[in-house]
Parts: structure tokens; sequence; C-alpha cells
């Protein structure tokens, strides 16, 4: 009962001045988006509970200073190395198979797909894999559709990692456990991408982004017969994916799971803004990967009092095609008389065509500039007091590729709950 109570105070009622606001959401693929916000919510939740029964620091009667610091530290360590890490690891592999390919297989009309989560390191040798079922019958798949269905693990987790970040907007502060799977998340993503491996010899041993080099290279009519030559090959892709360590979100993280937890014990770390005036302003880089070839954000987040905007700009590599785009998205834009929040994103591209399949046939969208406009809503529901919300997304997009969204134009809607933590 006791255990019942917490949990219900903890869910219902902000008691932290470090307040931040969760979402669980629902749409009719399972997509990468709600479900990164849905993960980062039930991540989160079971992290603040944790913390009223797991302490950070032990050995409160050790006299010496010294002692008691390598206690802690070795204590700290140990936790993460047993119980931290696999939880972690965890909640990346799920949204990395289940909304990462499972998203990309659902979309493309695949049915009964499979996906398996190996036990976590250090009990298990992690990991797992996912696999598509049986296809709608006469369904075609398009070339960039094929290369979505390869990268789409990494735009996941990626896609994690940006979850997690933009809840430390207002809050200012980073708990250790967000810390940690935004970094882990950010790894997962950026890492495979820095350190892709040359072209095997053998075409049956590509992994995921080899094979999402190979269907790029090939609906551009770059790809040689014996499939050991890309223009677009895996040492240039290695060159260009460093701009994403240009994250400072990440690099805060970084420092409050080392530095401000494990070597301190503290359970919040900060971030920090270029202050003008009572203007906050903090610059971004993101790197990932289209189904043209890889682009480059760059994001200026401002924020004043309790409101924020990001703008970004997003530019292509221009190795087959030319593409770039652009937007904007505000954070507590619209405030409805204390019941909650409306906000907008709005995104704008020019991109060349797109290679899709549908029943019986393929077919190609008109390169042409396209746009997204999308409305995120949280209202409060029953009492005032209450910290309970409706939350979701309604929008409408054209066909081209925006992050975690589907290649093909079409509504978008996403509903679900959401509460202050």
């Amino acid at each position: 009962m006791k255990k019942l109570k917490l949990i219900s105070f903890l869910i219902l009622f902000s008691i932290n001045l470090q307040a931040q606001t969760y979402q669980i959401l629902f749409d009719k693929n399972h997509s990468s988006i709600s479900g990164a916000e849905s993960l980062v919510s039930i991540f989160q939740t079971g992290s603040t509970i944790e913390s009223k029964i797991l302490p950070t620091r032990i050995g409160k009667n050790i006299k010496s200073k010294w002692a008691k610091k390598v206690i802690n530290i070795s204590y700290r360590l140990s936790r993460f190395y047993l119980y931290d890490l696999p939880v972690i690891n965890s909640f990346t592999w799920v949204q990395y198979f289940t909304f990462g390919h499972g998203y990309q297989y659902r979309n493309l009309g695949y049915t009964n797909n499979q996906h398996e989560l190996n036990i976590p390191y250090p009990y298990g040798r992690g990991g797992g894999f996912s696999q598509p079922g049986g296809r709608e019958p006469g369904r075609r798949i398009g070339r960039h559709e094929f290369a979505a269905r390869n990268y789409g693990s990494l735009e996941a987790t990626r896609i994690l990692s940006s979850t997690i970040s933009n809840k430390w907007i207002f809050s200012d502060s980073i708990h250790f456990k967000e810390a940690m799977l935004c970094v882990r998340a950010f790894n997962q993503s950026q890492y495979t991408l820095f350190l892709i491996s040359d072209l095997p010899t053998n075409t049956s041993e590509f992994e995921n982004v080899h094979n999402y080099l190979s269907h790029v290279n090939r609906k551009y009519s770059q790809f040689f017969a014996n499939g050991l030559y890309f223009l677009y090959s895996p040492e240039k892709l290695r060159k260009r994916a460093w701009i994403g360590f240009l994250n400072p979100f990440v690099g805060f993280a970084f420092l409050t799971a080392t530095y401000d937890y494990a070597w301190h014990g503290k359970k919040y770390g900060k971030l920090r803004w270029i202050k003008f005036g009572k203007l906050s302003y903090l610059p971004s880089f993101r790197f990932g990967l289209t189904p043209f070839g890889d682009e480059t954000f760059f994001e200026s987040f401002l924020k004043k009092n309790n409101q924020a905007v990001r703008i970004y700009y997003r530019h292509g590599n221009p190795i087959f095609e030319k593409f770039n785009g652009g937007g904007i998205e505000t954070f507590n834009f619209i405030k409805l008389k204390n019941r909650g929040y409306i906000d907008l994103h709005f995104d704008f591209w020019d991109q060349p065509e797109l290679a899709l399949g549908k029943t019986d046939e393929l077919y190609f969208t008109v390169g042409q500039f396209g746009a997204m406009a999308k409305m995120n809503f949280k209202i409060k529901l029953g009492d005032l007091k209450s910290n309970i919300l409706l939350a979701g997304q309604l929008g409408y997009k054209m066909d081209g590729y925006i992050e975690g969204e589907p290649l093909k134009k079409g509504l978008i809607f996403r509903t679900g709950i959401a509460y202050e933590l």
C-alpha cells in the first residue's frame, strides 16, 4: 500500500524543483517518436522512484575523507555496471529494434514481424534482432523505402537521445539516469556511423549501414557489378559523422554522469546556456541519414522565462543530389489559462524525388519543395490541481523525408497522456 501511494504521489503531483513533463504517446504504427516519448517517461518515472530507495552515497560514518571517496566511487561504478547499465541497454535496444526497425517494417506493410532482445550485458551478450514478417499481397517496395528500412534503427536512437535532452530545456537540470540513457542512445546511433567498417569482401556480411549505402548507391547508379565499390563509401561517411559529436546536450549529459554523479554522487547536473540578458541561447549540431544520403542539423535553442524555441537548418550531403531544409519548433508557446500548452512545429524542405512503392507498382514522387505542420498539445484533465494532461500531436506532411515520420504524405496523429515529474 505504501508503495502504491508513493507511485501515485510521484505521478500526480510535482514535488520536484526540477519538474519536467513526460508523455505516454500512441499512434497507428507505433512510431519511433511515440516510442521514444513513452520509453523516456517509463524510464524516468522508475528512476525517480528508485532515487527514493537507492542512495547515491554510502558510508556516512566513515571518518576518512579519501576512504569515503574511494568507497563511494567504487559503489557507484559497481552499481552502474551491475544495475544501471543493463537497464539502460534494455531501453535502448527496445527503441532500436521495436520502434526503429519495427516501425519501418510496419510502415511498409509487413505483418507478423519478430523482435527479440537478448539478456542485457553483463548478464548476457546483449543486443537482439528484428526480422520482418510477410508483406501485404502485391506490395512493392521502392529503393528509398529500402534505405529507410536500414537506417530506421539509428534514426530511432537519435530521436531517443533528442527526446531526453529536450526535457532539460526549462529545468536546466539533468538527472544522472537520464544523462546515462541520453549518452547511450547517442552512442548507439553516432558511433555506429563513426566506426563503420570498410566494405566486406562478401555482401552477405553487410551490416545495416552497409545495406543502406548499397541501396542509396544503387538508386543513383553508382553500385558496381562486383559489389565492392560505392561512390558514397563507408570511409566518406566516417569522415562526415564526426560532426554529430558537436552536440552540447550530450556533452553536458556525459559530464553529469561522470563528474556530478560518478565522482561527487550528485543526482543532478546542470545544463548551461549562453546568456544575453534575459535571453538564453544554446547552439547544437546533429548528424543523421536520409534516403538521399547523410544530413547535418544546425540547431539554435532560444529560451526566455518559461518559453523556448528551436530553430534549425538541415543541410544534405550533395554527393548524389542537393537537398536541404529547415524549421522551427516551439515549447510552451501558447498558454491555455493554466490548463496546458499548445506548441507548433513547422518544417520546410527542398528534396529530390522519392522512389516509393504500393500495391502492384512502384512510383516516384515529384522532387520539389515540401512542408510539414504539426501541433503539439498538453491540456489538463479534470481538476486544475492535477498534473495529468491529455497530450498528443496533430498535423500533416507532404511527400518527403523528415526525421521520425513516414516518407509518404499524410496526416500525423498521436495521442496519450502527459504528467509532470
